[in-house]
């Protein structure tokens, strides 16, 4: 017998099925401890007696299916299992029908592949505690300037934004954000390149940008949207990614179109990180438990940078913010005489960090941990 409860490995699989469809083999690991998923997936292959763990409930079915090879495997609900969508709230079957045309999928990579997408950059959003389950959100609307979006951090997905912009949909038809995140005081675009780069189209991205400025100020009453989440499977997906930006003409860049690109790896690493950009003043909060006040920069200067200390200019790269690296590389160019430039990061972005910067450029490493214990968000969970 397999018992689902709220906060379970099962529970949150099921929860998260609901919203995406399907989910791919690959990505077990973001849903919790990824040997005790694995081996919940493979039983759920087979008949079992399931309970509610609320109601007491039983069943006797087959919850999942899986198909495809390789890095292409994914995971769907089999028919049998799909009454225990009613287990996790009673809109969710309904929702899942109506999104998935009565458990119709279409079997092209395509397809596949941008389920795929949304339900890892969905996963993350839940384990920071991000709200993206449609029938636990107020719907988006265009008809005048209110608050709608909760104060807690939210995620809608790509399709109630294109369904609210309607009137951008054939200018936007090739932008590939997955979804639009909320928190206090901002608004983000969310991409997933996963472990491939994806075609970036500089003008439809900047159109579906100026669409997702207009649903924030309706529906957030923000003036703006400026910044990304970018999530991918690790740091050598964020190399390439800068490889091959540095190849473009500028308006081309992904740069050109967001002030802020803060790329997230899909580790238990990058769900914390991401965790820190929920804080309301998030980015004050983390330069005020790192520098002194009279060292910042406040963003006064000839470049990009944090805090000048005895001379030598500091940039926090806690954030991973790609845009505002790129420009401190740039700017860093005229400092290759001395060490008088310093990158601020965490253990996992070292390797990365020190591959794209010249040698010049000093890297000093902050526990991710003490950054927590300083903002106090350490026991902060996941919505699921």
């Amino acid at each position: 017998m397999i018992v689902i409860r709220p906060g379970s490995h099962v529970h949150r699989l099921i929860t998260i099925l609901g919203v995406t469809g399907e989910f791919p083999t690959s990505a077990l690991h973001l849903i919790g401890n990824e040997r005790v998923v694995k081996a919940y997936v493979h039983a759920l292959e087979s008949i079992q007696v399931l309970r509610n763990d609320i109601t007491g409930e039983e069943a006797r079915c087959r919850l999942i299916t899986i198909s495809g090879k390789a890095a292409g495997k994914t995971i769907r609900f089999h028919k049998s299992g799909l009454p225990i969508l009613n287990w996790i709230h009673p809109k969710a079957l309904e929702l899942y029908l109506a999104e998935f045309r009565n458990h119709r999928f279409s079997g092209d990579d395509v397809h596949k592949d941008r389920n795929h997408r949304k339900a890892e950059a969905v996963t993350m959003c839940a384990r920071a505690g991000i709200e993206f389950r449609p029938y636990m959100l107020p719907e988006l609307q265009k008809e005048g300037i209110r608050k709608v979006v909760p104060d807690k951090p939210s995620y809608y997905g790509s399709k109630d934004i294109k369904q609210i912009a309607d009137y951008e949909i054939n200018k936007t038809a090739y932008a590939r954000p997955t979804g639009m995140l909320f928190s206090p005081g901002e608004a983000r675009a969310v991409y997933n390149l996963r472990k491939m780069l994806m075609k970036w189209n500089g003008k439809s991205e900047e159109k579906i940008r100026l669409a997702m400025t207009d649903i924030a100020r309706l529906n957030a009453r923000l003036e703006q949207v400026y910044d990304a989440v970018m999530f991918g499977r690790d740091y050598d997906v964020a190399i390439r990614l800068l490889e091959g930006d540095a190849k473009l003409k500028k308006q081309e860049r992904f740069d050109s179109v967001y002030r802020h690109v803060h790329f997230i790896p899909q580790t238990e690493f990058g769900i914390q990180q991401l965790r820190t950009l929920l804080l309301p003043n998030w980015r004050e909060q983390i330069l005020n438990a790192t520098f002194e006040d009279e060292t910042r920069s406040y963003d006064r200067g000839s470049f990009e940078f944090d805090a000048c200390v005895d001379g030598v200019y500091y940039l926090a790269f806690f954030d991973g913010d790609l845009a505002r690296l790129i420009r401190f590389k740039e700017a860093a160019k005229e400092f290759s005489d001395g060490p008088r430039t310093v990158v601020l990061c965490f253990p996992q972005q070292l390797k990365f960090l020190r591959e794209y910067l010249p040698r010049w450029v000093a890297l000093r490493i902050l526990d991710m941990e003490e950054l927590e214990d300083a903002l106090g968000i350490r026991e902060q969970g996941g919505v699921i």
